[in-house]
């Protein structure tokens, strides 16, 4: 099977293990591992070639058997210096990075393992049970006792790069009975990620996560927080966020934000409630324009650091004093790009509907009081800051879904209950929720509403709650709407 310079791959599996194996039939790798991924690395691109889990990346496929082996056959040329093939082999609940490495002289096989910096995990057992038992401590004079990082997943990420998961061994002295005896426990600690080149040189950067490279950016995440790197492994965006999907709608776009909604309580007027990012509490918007240093650390830190629902308030109560503060945390997000925001959008999630139509949830948070001056009670949809001047009032919070075309702007005003995929005729079914004041449904795409009658959104059903009225209507893909909602759902 030998041509020229050509020779012959053969990833085969034997009694439900990987192995690797060249034409002549030489064993590269041994057939132990529950996986095996190949690589060809030439002119600077690399291609995954093989996948003991994917069948569609074999380059050629044998269907001849011989007892328990299954053939698979790639070809790769070792004369070739720029050419060059990668492993990722899995043995056990552990990887390695392995590569393929042929004697000119003698055409003999053998592979090396690229990732030398860290001790291999394969001294580690997962009962805990150090293979080294001369390294065991024999002293309680230390709580804990810690080693050298070693590496355990390991999984390619794209723009030649991989990822390598890290993590710190120790042994920890714990009391492991009800008679309170003591004992050493094998532990790790919380794993982290590093990437590593083709070369198996490390990058300096530490993750706690990552992802792939997608559109030439791989999402990262640093202290619970999350940012973009490119293609150099460079970090795009100077600002951090809690929440953070990508992609968008385009290549360059991504949805992120750090939102809270915190209500603000006076004894004279009642309440306020402010939605507000966390950039929006930085020293040039300072909510109390006073400039004191406290202050001021406390507002860096903020813009920073991911803090607590009870930090923030605490950072608010000293910017409001003697005002009565809570805080709760939304995983709503805004469209961005490198160079800032695009669009102020606020949603929790993104659904693609067509190449050119998305649906994105949005919180609809509503409350309403009655005005004793007009004599009239007032619905009113939260938006930025909204003031109640009493405190008297009863609020409706939930989940709503609104369209946004491929630019990233909302398609209308329109806030629906539900978005059906679409059929083949181009129409897709939605669905609206109302409230009702007395005998009157009211659309909840509204901004502000009056009536004489209080509101109600929810019927009861015993164990569970539903809206009090939901009707169905037609969209195209377009977004228009093409019939009303106002059917019921048989009707449609």
């Amino acid at each position: 099977m030998v041509t020229g310079k050509d020779i012959d791959l053969i990833a085969f599996s034997q009694y439900g293990r990987w192995g690797i194996k060249d034409s002549k039939n030489n064993l590269i790798v041994q057939a132990q591992h529950s996986h095996i991924k190949a690589f060809s690395l030439l002119e600077g691109t690399m291609v995954e070639i093989f996948n003991s889990r994917d069948r569609s990346l074999l380059l050629r496929f044998d269907n001849d058997k011989n007892g328990d082996f299954e053939k698979n056959i790639l070809r790769y040329n070792f004369y070739d210096k720029k050419a060059r093939v990668l492993f990722i082999v899995n043995e056990g609940y552990q990887s390695f990075l392995l590569q393929l490495e042929y004697n000119a002289v003698t055409n003999l096989p053998s592979t090396s393992g690229l990732l030398q910096e860290y001790r291999s995990h394969s001294s580690w057992s997962p009962s805990g049970r150090r293979n080294h038992q001369n390294e065991t401590p024999r002293t309680k004079e230390a709580d804990v006792i810690t080693y050298n990082d070693c590496y355990r997943k390991i999984d390619y990420i794209g723009n030649n790069l991989f990822k390598v998961e890290l993590l710190t061994p120790y042994l920890n002295l714990e009391t492991t009975d009800e008679n309170g005896s003591d004992s050493w426990v094998f532990r790790f600690s919380s794993p982290r990620w590093r990437i590593v080149n083709a070369s198996g040189k490390f990058l300096s950067l530490y993750f706690e996560d990552m992802g792939e490279y997608i559109h030439d950016y791989c999402r990262v995440k640093v202290n619970g927080r999350y940012n973009l790197i490119n293609l150099n492994t460079e970090v795009v965006n100077k600002q951090w966020f809690k929440h953070l999907l990508f992609p968008a709608f385009g290549k360059d776009d991504f949805l992120a934000g750090n939102y809270f909604l915190i209500s603000h309580s006076l004894e004279s007027n009642g309440i306020g409630r402010y939605m507000v990012r966390t950039t929006d509490l930085s020293n040039e918007n300072n909510l109390n324009e006073e400039n004191s240093y406290e202050n001021n650390s406390l507002q860096i830190k903020l813009n920073r650091t991911y803090l607590s629902d009870k930090e923030l308030s605490l950072l608010l109560s000293r910017v409001f004093k003697n005002d009565t503060i809570t805080v709760d945390e939304l995983p709503v997000m805004d469209l961005y790009h490198n160079g800032g925001m695009k669009n102020e959008l606020k949603v929790s999630g993104l659904t693609k509907l067509t190449d050119t139509l998305f649906s994105g949830t949005v919180l609809s948070d509503f409350f309403y009081h009655f005005d004793t001056g007009e004599d009239i009670y007032k619905l009113i949809r939260h938006k930025e800051i909204t003031e109640i001047p009493t405190v008297e009032c009863l609020g409706f919070s939930f989940e709503q879904k609104r369209l946004i075309s491929i630019d990233g702007a909302f398609v209308n005003f329109n806030h629906y209950h539900e978005i059906f995929p679409f059929d083949d005729n181009g129409t897709a079914v939605v669905s609206k929720t109302f409230f009702k004041s007395g005998d009157h449904y009211i659309d909840t795409s509204i901004s502000e509403y009056k009536s004489s009658e209080q509101f109600v959104f929810w019927q009861d059903n015993g164990s569970y709650r539903t809206p009090i009225c939901i009707k169905y209507g037609l969209i195209d893909r377009h977004g228009n709407e093409i019939k009303e909602c106002g059917f019921e759902r048989d009707e449609i």
